[in-house]
């Protein structure tokens, strides 16, 4: 049956997508929106860890992470923590939670931040799947932290394909709770006699 042209919509000019009012759904003002996706990288040692922690325990306090000022009520945060056991988990927040007495001294916070740590990795894609959709139903949070992301999946980390379907799995409760999401990728390895790239690289 032929398409009858008098009732197709055409596509929005560009006059049309202008006059569209901007419109922000802020977790943080001007820092973090919801169902943004963030990803941090760079070289070992840097300090990657540590800094999503930081992110983690100021999300949860409702505290600018860089500025320090109160932004409203703390948010729920999820932290899968896929390179550290437990003891080393526990020592480094126990560090950031004695930082944060001086800007939060009430305690309720701390109930917002949840911790899951899994050393062993995980295979998202394949075995970790299901497990991955109930912890973050059961935290319903609005920041979801993890990675490193080589050890999300037992895929080729430089294979798009692979790389896809880890995203994919990552992508579902972000979009199901509206969250956001923060990543953690080592950089590439460096080419002998060539400046190492910092740039997350392929389909990351």
């Amino acid at each position: 049956e032929p398409l009858d042209r008098s009732t197709a919509i055409p596509p929005q000019t560009l006059d049309d997508l202008l006059a569209i009012q901007p419109s922000f759904d802020w977790l943080v003002p001007h820092l973090l929106e919801r169902s943004e996706r963030l990803m941090i990288t760079g070289q070992e040692g840097l300090g990657k860890s540590m800094l999503l922690r930081q992110l983690g325990a100021c999300l949860a306090a409702g505290i600018h992470p860089f500025t320090r000022k109160r932004f409203g009520k703390g948010l729920r945060v999820l932290h899968v923590d896929v390179e550290n056991g437990v003891g080393q988990s526990r020592r480094a927040y126990a560090h950031i939670a004695g930082l944060l007495a001086h800007h939060s001294p009430e305690q309720g916070w701390r109930e917002n931040l949840m911790i899951e740590c899994r050393p062993d990795g995980l295979d998202l894609p394949g075995d970790d799947r299901a497990w991955w959709d109930r912890i973050c139903s059961a935290a319903a949070p609005d920041v979801i932290i993890t990675g490193p992301i080589y050890r999300l999946f037992l895929g080729n980390p430089n294979a798009e394909e692979d790389v896809r379907k880890l995203i994919q799995v990552l992508d579902a409760p972000r979009v199901r709770h509206n969250s956001a999401l923060i990543l953690e990728a080592h950089a590439g390895h460096g080419q002998a006699g060539q400046q190492r790239a910092m740039r997350p690289a392929g389909a990351s």
